[in-house]
C-alpha cells in the first residue's frame, strides 16, 4: 500500500513587528466582528461595513469605530466543520483561529470599552473571546458580547443574542445537536417578515436587512452597558497571546495547506475530544464530523478508512455537514469519495501546551504523522455528554458561585466512545488501540429528559418572551426515573447538585440567561432538558411621579405615574398599586412601553394611573382609569407589585410615611411663586423622583417639581379653561431646579452661590453667552426683569440684560434665555452677579421705572427718584422687595 507522508516543514524565525506601547482611549467604543463559517475575508469586511453603516459612527457622544475579527475558514472549509463540531459539545480542536483573531484586532482596538458581535460559528469565538480578554488585560464591565444566527447554547457576560425563527441552518444545527446530545443552541428569538429569505442565515441579507433595527437597538443596548475601568495589559488594551512554536507551527500547516485544499479533495485527521481519526477524503471527513456529533455507532474511525464503502454511518454524519455547508458538497461527492484513496494527506493535530522537550523538537522542525499507520491509542475516558463551557475568566472549569465541584459526568451512549490517538512520528512504534465499555447506565433511549419550568414565567411580564421583574428565579423540574442527582446550568453555569426537583437561584441583571437541568443516573451519565430563556430586570417599572394633592382644579384630580426602566415593552395585567397602610388598591392593566420606542414615540415609556377621567392638553401618554380611594394628605407609602405565578414581586416602593412625617415631597394649593403687586398663582406641585435607578424609598429621592417644566393642563366643565399643571405628567421629570437660578450653554443646570464657573462664547456670537435665567420665586403671570452685571452690588456695570425695548414685550416667563456679552479684559476670579425682579405692568411708566430703577440701584447702589430717570443719592435700598441676587467669580477654561 502506498504511504502517504505529512510534509515535515523546516522553521524558520518569524519576526514580526513591534508595537509600541498603545494608549488604551477611555472615551470612544470599539465594535469587532467576527465572521461564521465558510466567509473569506472581502465578505467578512462587507460585513462589518454594512454593519457600521447601521450603526453610525457615534453612540452617546462618543465614537464608534467597527472593526472585522476574521474568523478564515480552513482546508476548504473541512478543517471548520471538524471545530463547529467538537465546539457543540462546549470544547475545541484548537485556539488558532481564536489566537489569529485577538493577535490581529490587538493593534486595532485603542478603546477601553470593546463589544464583540458574532454571527453564526463566530459566536462560539465571541464566547472564547469574552473569557480570554477578561484574563488578560480588560477589567469587569468593560467588555460585552452580542451574537447573531448562534449555534451556542449562551452569550458571555450575560449578552444579548438574536436568531431568527426562520434560521433553517441553525434549525437543522439544533436537530442534528439535539440527537448526538450536544450542548443545544439558543432558541429562536426573532422573527420578520422576509426574514426567511434564502436560507434565512445572512448576516447581511437577512438579519441586517429585516432585523438591521432590532440589532442596532440590542448592540446599543450593549454598548450603554460597557464601563471603562482600568486595565492590566502593558501594551495597548489587553495581553495578546503568544506566538509560541505551536502557533507558528500551525500558521505555516494552513499557510500550505488552505490553498491546496480548496481545490483538492485531501484528507484531513479530526479531533474530538481529545480523539484523533484519520480519513482518506473529503467524505470521509463529512462522516467523522457527523459521527462525531453521535451518529451510528460510537466507535473509532478505523485506520483504512479509504477502504470502507459509504455506509449509513456515513451517510448520517453527512446530514450536518450538508445543513451547515448547504449545496457546497452532496450524496454523490460521499459515494464517490468513500471507495477510494484520495493519496497525501494534511493534518489538524490536537493543540496540546508545550514543553520543554517539545519546544527543543520543534525548533527544527514540525513532526509529521504517517497517515495510514496511525493506530487507535490506548481508550481513555472521553469527558462529559454536556461539558461545562469555558469560564468566563478565561480559564478552565465553571465559572464560581454556581455550585461546581461535581463529578464529571460519562458520555452517554450504549456502545464505546471514541478514543485518543496520540500523533506519532516516523520513529515511533503506533500504539494499538481498544475501547472501553461505558459505565452501566440506569438511563435507557426511551428514558425521557427532565422539563424545566421557571415559576416566574407563568405570568411573564412580557407577552412575547419569559420577563421576570428579579433576579431570583424559582426554577422546577420533572423527575426522571433513575437518576440520583440533577444540576441546573445556568449561562453554562452549575448550580447543584441536589436531590430535589426544585431550587430557587440567582441570574444575571438586566441580562437573557439560558437555563438547562441535567439528571444523572449512578454511573453519572447525564440527560439533558431542553433550553429556557429567561430574560430578568430587577425593578423594571417603577413609580416616577404622585400628585397625590390633586390639581388646582379639584383634589380628586389624583394621578401616578410609572416609568419604564426596561428597553422592552411590560404587560401589567398581573400588577396593582396599593397602599402599604391605607386602603388604596388600584389593579393595572395594559402596557408600558419600553426604551426601544423612544425612537417613534418620545417620552413613551411613562404610563399614568388616573382616580377620575380628565383632560390633559399638551401631552398624551397611555393612561388607565383605576377608580382608587383618594390618596391621604397625610401621606402614604405606595406599593407597585407584580404577582409571578409563584408569588409578589415587589417593583418598586415609596417612603414610608415616617421617613417624612408624611408624603416626602410636594404641595397642596397654594402660592407658588411671590408677587407684590398681584395675586399670585395659586396651584399645586406633584411630588418626583429624582432618580430612576436609585430606591424608592429613599426620602432624599423624591422632589417638588419644579415650575420650569410644566407642559400639561386640567381642565373640568367647571374650569373650561385648562390650569397648568406644576408637574410633568406623560414626559421626563423636572430637573429639580432652584426658585433662582442661572446657567450657559452647554450646562443645564443652576450655579450656586460663590461658584468660580466658566462660560463658553458662543460661535455665532462672538463674545456672546447663550445663558438662561431662572426665575421661579416671581409667580407665574407676572412680569419681570434681570440683568447680569461685573462687579459688585452698588458698584458694577450690566453686561447682559433682559429688559425689552417695547413695554409690550415684556416677559411673563419663570425660564428665559438672554444674551450676555463677556468684555475681553475679564480675567480669572473677576466677581460678577446675576439679579432678576419682579415689575409691574399694568402701565408703561411704572414699567419704566422698575426695570431703569433696578439697575440703577444694582450699577450705583442707588435707585432712582420717584417718578425720575436720575439716581436718589439719599436712598440705598432697592425699589421692592422680591428680586433676587446669585454672585459668581470668572473661570477661564
Amino acid at each position: 500500500m502506498q504511504r502517504g507522508f505529512i510534509i515535515v516543514v523546516g522553521l524558520s524565525i518569524i519576526l514580526f513587528p513591534l508595537f509600541t506601547r498603545a494608549a488604551c482611549l477611555a472615551d470612544g467604543y470599539t465594535v469587532v466582528f467576527v465572521n461564521g463559517i465558510f466567509n473569506t475575508e472581502e465578505q467578512a469586511r462587507k460585513s462589518s461595513e454594512r454593519l457600521q453603516f447601521r450603526l453610525g459612527y457615534s453612540f452617546n457622544s462618543e465614537p464608534v469605530t467597527v472593526r472585522t475579527g476574521y474568523n478564515p475558514s480552513h482546508l476548504a472549509g473541512l478543517g471548520d466543520l471538524v471545530q463547529l463540531a467538537v465546539q457543540s459539545f462546549g470544547t475545541s480542536v484548537s485556539t488558532f483561529d481564536r489566537d489569529t483573531i485577538l493577535l490581529q484586532i490587538h493593534p486595532e482596538v485603542t478603546t477601553r470599552k470593546l463589544l464583540l458581535v458574532g454571527h453564526s460559528q463566530g459566536t462560539l469565538y465571541t464566547n472564547d473571546l469574552y473569557g480570554y480578554l477578561a484574563a488578560n488585560g480588560e477589567p469587569k464591565g468593560a467588555v460585552g458580547v452580542y451574537n447573531v444566527a448562534t449555534p451556542a447554547n449562551y452569550v458571555a457576560g450575560g449578552g444579548a443574542y438574536l436568531t431568527s425563527e426562520y434560521d433553517s441552518l441553525i434549525s437543522l444545527y439544533s436537530n442534528y445537536v439535539k440527537k448526538a446530545g450536544g450542548l443545544l443552541p439558543l432558541s429562536p428569538n426573532f422573527i420578520a417578515d422576509g426574514s426567511s429569505v434564502g436560507n434565512g442565515h445572512s448576516f447581511i441579507d437577512n438579519y441586517l436587512e429585516f432585523g438591521g433595527e432590532r440589532v442596532v437597538k440590542d448592540i446599543q443596548s450593549g454598548l450603554a452597558r460597557l464601563k471603562a475601568g482600568e486595565g492590566t495589559a502593558a501594551e495597548g488594551c489587553f495581553t495578546p497571546p503568544e506566538e509560541g512554536l505551536g502557533y507558528k507551527a500551525q500558521k505555516v500547516f494552513f499557510a500550505a495547506a488552505d490553498p491546496a485544499a480548496s481545490g483538492a479533495k485531501i484528507a484531513v485527521v479530526g479531533g474530538f475530544n481529545g480523539a484523533v481519526a484519520a480519513v482518506g477524503a473529503v467524505g470521509k471527513v463529512a462522516g467523522v464530523v457527523g459521527n462525531a456529533l453521535g451518529f451510528g455507532p460510537k466507535t473509532p474511525p478505523t485506520a483504512n478508512a479509504s477502504t470502507a464503502g459509504a455506509s449509513g454511518l456515513d451517510k448520517a454524519g453527512f446530514g450536518l455537514v450538508k445543513a451547515v455547508m448547504g449545496s457546497s458538497l452532496n450524496l454523490s461527492d460521499l459515494e464517490e469519495l468513500n471507495g477510494t484513496n484520495q493519496g497525501g494527506a494534511v493534518a489538524l493535530a490536537v493543540q496540546k501546551p508545550e514543553t520543554k522537550d517539545d519546544q527543543q523538537t520543534q525548533a527544527g522542525e514540525v513532526q509529521g504523522a504517517e497517515t495510514e499507520n496511525i493506530q487507535p491509542a490506548a481508550p481513555v475516558d472521553t469527558g462529559p455528554l454536556i461539558p461545562p463551557p469555558p469560564s468566563f475568566g478565561g480559564g478552565g472549569g465553571i465559572s464560581p458561585g454556581f455550585g461546581g465541584g461535581a463529578p464529571t459526568p460519562a458520555v452517554a451512549a450504549e456502545e464505546p466512545a471514541p478514543a485518543v490517538a496520540e500523533e506519532v512520528t516516523e520513529e515511533e512504534p503506533a500504539v494499538e488501540a481498544t475501547s472501553t465499555p461505558a459505565a452501566p447506565s440506569l438511563f435507557t433511549a426511551s428514558t425521557t429528559p427532565p422539563e424545566i419550568m421557571v415559576g416566574e414565567c407563568t405570568n411573564s411580564l412580557s407577552l412575547q418572551f419569559c420577563f421576570i421583574g428579579a433576579t431570583e428565579a424559582t426554577v422546577s423540574w420533572s423527575a426522571v426515573p433513575g437518576a440520583v442527582e440533577y444540576k441546573v446550568l445556568v449561562n453554562g453555569g452549575e448550580y447543584g447538585p441536589t436531590v430535589s426537583t426544585s431550587t430557587v437561584l440567582n441570574v444575571p441583571d438586566q441580562a437573557s440567561s439560558t437555563l438547562l437541568v441535567v439528571a444523572y443516573d449512578a454511573s453519572s451519565t447525564a440527560l439533558a432538558s431542553p433550553q429556557k430563556e429567561v430574560y430578568a430586570f430587577a425593578h423594571p417599572v417603577v413609580i416616577n411621579e404622585v400628585a397625590w394633592p390633586g390639581t388646582a382644579v379639584s383634589a380628586d384630580n389624583q394621578w401616578i405615574e410609572l416609568k419604564n426602566r426596561s428597553p422592552y415593552d411590560v404587560d401589567l395585567s398581573h400588577a396593582a398599586l396599593y397602599a402599604a397602610d391605607g386602603p388604596q388598591y388600584a389593579p393595572l392593566s395594559g402596557t408600558v412601553f419600553g426604551s426601544e420606542r423612544l425612537a417613534l414615540y418620545p417620552f413613551s415609556t411613562t404610563y399614568l394611573v388616573e382616580r377620575v377621567p380628565e383632560m390633559l392638553f399638551f401631552t398624551s401618554p397611555p393612561e388607565l382609569v383605576a377608580p382608587f380611594d383618594p390618596l391621604a394628605q397625610s401621606g402614604a407609602q405606595l406599593v407597585l407589585a407584580h404577582w409571578s405565578g409563584v408569588g409578589t414581586t415587589t417593583l418598586d416602593r415609596t417612603p414610608p410615611v415616617s421617613a417624612c412625617g408624611g408624603w416626602c415631597a410636594g404641595k397642596l394649593l397654594g402660592p407658588v411663586g411671590e408677587s407684590l403687586f398681584y395675586t399670585p398663582e395659586q396651584n399645586t406641585i406633584t411630588m418626583e423622583r429624582i432618580s430612576a435607578t436609585t430606591s424608592g424609598e429613599l426620602a432624599s429621592n423624591w422632589a417638588d417639581a419644579d415650575v420650569y417644566s410644566s407642559v400639561g393642563g386640567v381642565a373640568t366643565a367647571d374650569a373650561p379653561r385648562a390650569i397648568r399643571i406644576v408637574g410633568t405628567p406623560g414626559v421626563e421629570n423636572s430637573r429639580h431646579e432652584p426658585d433662582f437660578g442661572f446657567y450657559c450653554r452647554p450646562e443645564t443646570r443652576s450655579i450656586v452661590e460663590n461658584q468660580s464657573y466658566h462660560v463658553e462664547i458662543q460661535p455665532e456670537h462672538p463674545q456672546s453667552l447663550g445663558c438662561f435665567i431662572e426665575s421661579g420665586f416671581i409667580s407665574y403671570g407676572t412680569g419681570r426683569d434681570w440683568g447680569v452685571f461685573r462687579g459688585t452690588v452698588g458698584s458694577s456695570t450690566a453686561i447682559g440684560r433682559g429688559s425689552p425695548t417695547e413695554p409690550w414685550l415684556l416677559s411673563f416667563s419663570q425660564l428665559a434665555d438672554l444674551d450676555v456679552y463677556l468684555p475681553a479684559d475679564i480675567v480669572a476670579g473677576e466677581p460678577l452677579f446675576v439679579a432678576a425682579w419682579e415689575v409691574r405692568h399694568d402701565h408703561w411708566p411704572v414699567l419704566t421705572r422698575d426695570e431703569a430703577s433696578f439697575f440703577s440701584y444694582f450699577e450705583t447702589g442707588h435707585p432712582l427718584k420717584p417718578g425720575l430717570t436720575e439716581a436718589d443719592p439719599d436712598s440705598t435700598s432697592p425699589p421692592h422687595s422680591n428680586y433676587r441676587v446669585l454672585h459668581w467669580t470668572y473661570a477661564p477654561q
